[in-house]
């Protein structure tokens, strides 16, 4: 794995697997979790390794007022 698709796995994990994990008949205590975790970080990777394109990820929507 190399280190691109490696950190953008590990950010996707890190943003999305506790509400996925939720999903598990255990929520986070299940103990597929962590097969569950390094399937989607093998998984993430692989494909952006195998095809990486530039894309957005808007994270936050902002709006800055100038005070009067």
């Amino acid at each position: 794995m190399n280190t691109f698709g490696a950190q953008w796995s590990s950010f996707f994990c890190a943003v999305v697997l506790d509400p996925l994990t939720d999903a598990l008949s255990g929520g986070r205590t299940d103990p597929r979790r962590a097969q569950l975790a390094e399937a989607l970080q093998n998984g993430i990777a692989a494909r952006l390794i195998a095809a990486p394109e530039a894309m957005r990820i808007p994270l936050v929507r902002l709006v800055l007022a100038k005070a009067s």
